[in-house]
């Protein structure tokens, strides 16, 4: 793939105005009212013209195109005319980069109001399509005729049409004619999914389809309740311009069109970047401008005490601003147990004491074996999920935290298959090896990534922000990533929890 030459240039293909596009639909189909855009493919050759469709969008809202890792914010563009029509064209001849592009839709502040993929191919013909694939117990297995370094795809299809609400299942590069990609275990499919799709991500290459057998379909059961969880949001300003701020907007205004009827969003730590007043005078104005009325309940995080002098101080902040009782409390919430945990000294990776313990102990020995329990806590504990996994690659998994703590936390924690551990910190995105480590007869741990920005598998920041969604119901949990920038599903994160 080339690299990014001059990203001016890049701009001059990038903006186009568009006014509303009129709803065709019929009225016995359901109407998607947020503001989207699509384009007429996801393959793109040298002669080829790219067509953006707008939907549902204001007369002050921008289309661009710029090469994967660029963002609208900080990228260098000249804006052509405003078109204001309901299809803006971009001569794929003029671009200087090849490989995935993001489509951006944004407002007039550049802030992403919605994302989607292309790729450009660099004018080679080769099929370089896969011979072969079988999947058994979440495992594909591939086989392929090339020896050449290739990036393949998976996607959730209803039969042979990918579901446009919904991330890359996995990505995977190899040079080997025969490979196996595992999947997540405990994953289901969609409920339109019938179909894997595998796609070589390189020259005019030809799709592999697999039909999907029983074991992603999940039973019946009878819907209880929902909450959202989000961390790491590291707010400190309110301007629309700052990259983190922008994606809390982003963030919030996914889950108020999308979520409305959740009961909670929780968060997991680093709430502010560095714990002053100023930061979370920022986070109230920004809660009260962007949230919907749903009730928010906070967790502890190391940029929100570790940068002041005193601990206690900190605190004190951390509870008058946010409503909290404490640095680790409790709360009940239709029929579920939700417990906060927090560090109790400056500690950055964190540090618990005894008291804490002890309160946690008696917290869980007093829960019924039959309620779910969910448990909140900033960093996470070493080799449970992405991020802390020292004995998967002790070069990059360094982002855990509680180490004097962890054997003691651990062994309570094995206690309860009722218990579900929710970590921010590492700000692994959900597509990081084990994302998830799901225990059948004990607690089971889940990565929420972050919101101000993602590392991806080798530790490197990208372009994101990502959290969860949680469906309770009779018979189980289930958990549901989510990408708020592309206002997407995160695929490779829609797992079932069963109720032991």
């Amino acid at each position: 793939m080339k690299k990014t030459k001059n990203l001016l240039i890049v701009g001059l293909m990038v903006v186009g105005l568009f006014g509303c596009k009129d709803n065709v639909e019929s009225s016995s189909e359901v109407v998607n009212t947020n503001p989207y855009v699509t384009t007429d493919k996801y393959y793109y050759e040298q002669n080829d013209t790219i067509k953006v469709f707008n939907f549902n969008c204001e007369e002050d809202y921008y289309v661009l195109v710029l090469p994967y890792g660029n963002d609208p914010i900080n990228s260098t563009r000249h804006y052509r005319s405003k078109t204001n029509t309901e299809v803006d064209e971009f001569e794929v001849s003029l671009f200087e980069t090849y490989g995935e592009h993001n489509v951006y839709l944004t407002d007039s502040d550049f802030i992403t109001i919605y994302r989607t993929t292309i790729f450009i191919n660099d004018g080679t013909s080769t099929d370089y399509g896969i011979s072969k694939a079988t999947l058994k117990d979440y495992n594909l297995s591939i086989e392929t005729n090339q020896t050449k370094e290739l990036t393949y795809k998976l996607y959730w299809c209803d039969d042979f049409n990918r579901l446009v609400d919904y991330t890359p299942i996995k990505t995977v590069v190899s040079n080997s004619q025969n490979f196996d990609i595992e999947l997540n275990q405990n994953m289901f499919k969609p409920k339109n999914a019938n179909k894997l799709e595998i796609a070589v991500t390189e020259g005019k290459s030809t799709s592999y389809y697999i039909d999907l057998n029983d074991e992603f379909d999940i039973s019946e059961s009878k819907f209880l309740y929902s909450f959202n969880v989000i961390t790491d949001i590291h707010v400190n300003s309110t301007l629309l311009s700052d990259k983190y701020t922008n994606h809390f907007v982003n963030a919030f205004t996914d889950m108020k069109n999308n979520f409305a009827n959740s009961s909670a969003i929780i968060t997991v730590g680093d709430n502010t970047n560095t714990g002053v007043q100023a930061e979370y005078d920022a986070l109230k104005t920004l809660v009260d401008k962007y949230s919907y009325g749903v009730e928010i309940k906070y967790s502890l995080g190391n940029h929100d005490y570790m940068y002041n002098t005193n601990f206690n101080d900190a605190i004190d902040l951390f509870k008058s601003n946010l409503n909290a009782s404490n640095h680790y409390y409790s709360f009940e919430m239709n029929g579920s147990k939700f417990i906060m945990l927090g560090a109790d000294t400056l500690k950055g990776t964190g540090e618990m004491f005894s008291e804490q313990i002890n309160w946690l102990k008696n917290e869980l020995q007093n829960t019924p074996s039959t309620q779910s329990v969910f448990l909140f806590m900033h960093q996470p504990l070493k080799d449970t999920v992405a991020g802390s996994l020292v004995s998967y690659n002790p070069n990059t998994q360094d982002a855990y935290g509680f180490g004097a703590a962890r054997t003691e936390l651990m062994s309570i924690f094995d206690q309860y298959s009722n218990l579900v551990v929710f970590s921010g910190h590492s700000h692994w995105c959900m597509d990081s090896y084990q994302s998830m480590l799901y225990n059948d007869n004990k607690a089971s741990f889940i990565n929420v990534a972050a919101v101000a920005y993602i590392v991806d598998n080798e530790n490197n920041k990208i372009d994101g922000a990502e959290g969860l969604y949680i469906e309770v119901y009779e018979d189980y949990i289930l958990v549901h990533g989510r990408e708020f920038i592309e206002h997407s599903y995160i695929s490779s994160m829609q797992i079932i929890i069963p109720k032991k």
